[in-house]
């Protein structure tokens, strides 16, 4: 159980909390706020699914799971983010 959590953790710690703090600088509290909400979710919906069919490994599997999609959604969000702020206006001659 614990090499499959530390996975988990793992990205959370390198991707997830760096790009979250990151959105969270640029004051995009609303995306955190959605993002956690979807995690929230996606988090229930994962335990009880797997928890039933595969005991202890599923509840692993689920929070491994649950912080790989926060660091992907974190992620996707800052690098969008970044590419719409630093999109320069058209050059008027």
């Amino acid at each position: 159980f614990f090499c499959i959590l530390m996975f988990g953790y793992f990205v959370s710690a390198t991707v997830s909390v760096i790009s979250s703090n990151i959105i969270y600088t640029q004051r995009k509290v609303r995306a955190n706020i959605i993002i956690t909400a979807l995690s929230g979710i996606s988090s229930c919906i994962l335990n009880v699914v797997l928890i039933p069919l595969f005991g202890p490994i599923g509840a692993s599997v689920a929070a491994t799971l649950v912080n790989l999609i926060t660091a992907l959604l974190n992620f996707g969000y800052m690098i969008h983010y970044i590419h719409r702020a630093n999109r320069m206006p058209p050059v008027r001659e």
